[in-house]
């Protein structure tokens, strides 16, 4: 489906798989930044656990976290703050508007 117009912020304009994939796989693991990627490239929701810390819902998150994840949950953010598009995260709003375009251009298409 590629990106829709105007998200032109994908994570691999970022870099994120030339600079921080292999250090972070180490730390995240590749289910855990795989479903970064397909939110920030596809626009896919991930689970509710990554899904609260990409709206910024601590609590959320505590509640929703497994025990890796609850050990990672700093790691995840700042993976976040330095490797992913800030327009795709932070608030409810700014992850619905992501998602938003993601369904404007599939329905465009």
């Amino acid at each position: 489906m590629g990106l829709p117009a105007g998200a032109g912020d994908s994570i691999h304009g970022c870099g994120v798989l030339e600079r921080g994939r292999v250090v972070m796989e180490r730390y995240l693991g590749p289910v855990l930044l795989g479903a970064i990627e397909r939110y920030v490239n596809q626009g896919i929701l991930p689970g509710s656990f990554l899904e609260a810390v990409l709206c910024n819902d601590l609590k959320q998150a505590c509640a929703c976290a497994d025990t890796d994840n609850r050990r990672q949950l700093f790691e995840i953010v700042q993976y976040l703050y330095w490797e992913v598009p800030s327009l795709c995260w932070g608030s409810p709003e700014r992850v619905a508007a992501w998602l938003g375009k993601f369904e404007k251009a599939e329905a465009q298409s």
